[in-house]
């Protein structure tokens, strides 16, 4: 999710979510902030992923 100071700024139709490319469009459409999901690996290597599982992002399965 990005924001600009006219409101919510869609990304994920216009790149995948959570990439730099999602971010230079939200940068171009004027956002003003960009919200990543960043949380730790069980190895604690930090990653970012919005979902508990990588099943809706990837042909994986499991956390």
């Amino acid at each position: 999710m990005a924001a600009s100071e006219g409101g919510a700024v869609a990304t994920r139709t216009a790149a995948p979510e959570n990439t730099l490319v999602a971010g230079e469009v939200a940068r171009r459409g004027g956002a003003v902030w960009i919200e990543n999901d960043v949380q730790p690996s069980v190895d604690g290597v930090p990653y970012v992923l919005h979902d508990a599982t990588v099943d809706r992002t990837t042909d994986g399965t499991g956390p």
